[in-house]
């Protein structure tokens, strides 16, 4: 089984290849806090532990990802990919509804 620290770092090489910005918030580890942020997305992603459900009602509104210590990294980065899709076609829509 991986870590989920590994899984993050599997998360940070599929972003650098695709060229996707993010970057590591200064409150990382702090409890309620990401552990990486993709700030033009609005994607928060965090290590699962003890203070999940605080993370998640203080991102609730953006698109807040759990990395689990079930999930495979092959999941956990199909769900980064889907959020990323999720977050950049919502923008397209939300540009699109400001034109009319």
């Amino acid at each position: 089984i991986m870590k989920n620290e590994t899984k993050l770092e599997k998360v940070k090489k599929f972003l650098d290849e695709n060229n996707i910005k993010y970057s590591e918030p200064k409150h990382k580890g702090r409890k309620g806090h990401s552990d990486l942020v993709l700030s033009e997305l609005c994607i928060f992603i965090k290590i699962s532990g003890d203070d999940d459900a605080k993370f998640f009602n203080r991102h609730k509104y953006y698109y807040p990802i759990f990395i689990r210590d079930n999930e495979t990294p092959k999941f956990v980065l199909e769900k980064v990919q889907n959020t990323i899709i999720k977050s950049m076609k919502e923008k397209q829509e939300r540009l699109l509804n400001a034109k009319k």
